[in-house]
């Protein structure tokens, strides 16, 4: 899949077939997103046309809602990944700033959608509305792309059962720690990226060395505590004890940190990038006053954490 960043080299890209636009956010790329891809990407080898998605960096709620703290469900780099798992040929990443915000939708259909040449087709989801105010209808679009040549199609809401899925209740399923739920809405495990860096060492001093988590700051972080994890080193699976938190033993009281024991595991893997899962919750972060303590609630974290990866 290749990935644009600019408007200058989308519109001058030489693609060799028309293409059919999905434009969104696809925080996760969860059940319901991946419903609508298959959709679209079934449709679109019928009609001979590559997909694009149109999306955006950052997130919008970082500019329209000020948010400070994580709220995104994967990182942008691994939202690339999954798209491209799902099979989407092409990727337009557009920086989102405030004056971005405010186009018009007509001017950003005109400005940004219909300067590429080549689109043909439009999927809008069941709740699509774009633009300034969000002042979009689906009537309103089909009208500005048929003096295109430009098909608009609509696609239908997907629900788990009787449930929504959306990016909102999967942050809630997070937020409350509820990792073994989250996967009948996400269609994987919750999972954090990033490169390993450098630590304090401590964890190898006691006999459990930990790989740090340098996670991008974006990404929603589950409650702090310990939690049986699978991690993913250069396409091998390794199962493993992961802290979130602010190592109170040690006093640190810092930013949280993501810190991963990977079972049976001796490989130096700084500046490596990995995959952390998070499957089942154990246990809050404690503060413990003395080492031994630590070290024996860890042995007993890793025996939980064996017994799970054997069921």
């Amino acid at each position: 899949m290749k990935i644009f960043s600019w408007k200058e080299d989308i519109v001058s890209y030489p693609f060799k077939r028309d293409l059919a636009l999905v434009i969104g956010n696809f925080d996760g790329v969860h059940l319901g997103h991946q419903f609508i891809l298959k959709e679209i990407i079934q449709q679109a080898e019928q009609e001979n046309l590559d997909v694009l998605i149109m999306t955006f960096v950052p997130h919008p709620k970082y500019v329209l809602q000020q948010h400070k703290k994580g709220i995104l469900l994967c990182s942008y780099q691994h939202r690339r990944e999954l798209l491209e798992q799902m099979g989407v040929n092409w990727c337009w990443e557009i920086a989102f700033d405030r004056d971005f915000s405010m186009l018009s939708h007509e001017r950003f259909l005109t400005n940004y959608v219909f300067a590429i040449k080549r689109i043909k087709k439009i999927f809008l989801g069941y709740d699509t509305a774009f633009g300034k105010n969000k002042s979009s209808t689906v009537e309103s679009i089909r009208g500005l792309a048929a003096l295109k040549g430009c098909h608009v199609a609509s696609l239908d809401e997907w629900k788990q059962g009787e449930e929504k899925v959306s990016s909102q209740r999967i942050r809630s399923l997070i937020d409350e720690g509820r990792m073994t739920e989250i996967s009948a809405y996400l269609g994987r495990n919750y999972s954090l990226d990033g490169n390993i860096i450098k630590g304090k060492g401590r964890g190898k001093k006691i006999g459990f060395a930990t790989a740090n988590l340098q996670h991008a700051s974006e990404i929603i972080l589950p409650p702090c505590g310990v939690y049986v994890s699978r991690t993913f080193v250069k396409q091998q699976s390794y199962l493993s004890v992961s802290n979130i938190g602010i190592n109170p033993t040690f006093g640190d009281l810092c930013d949280y940190s993501v810190e991963t024991h990977i079972l049976d595991f001796d490989q130096d893997i700084y500046g490596e990038r990995v995959i952390v899962e998070f499957l089942k919750f154990l246990r809050p972060e404690q503060k413990f006053s003395k080492i031994d303590e630590l070290i024996e609630q860890i042995d007993r974290d890793v025996a939980v954490a064996r017994d799970f990866g054997n069921d």
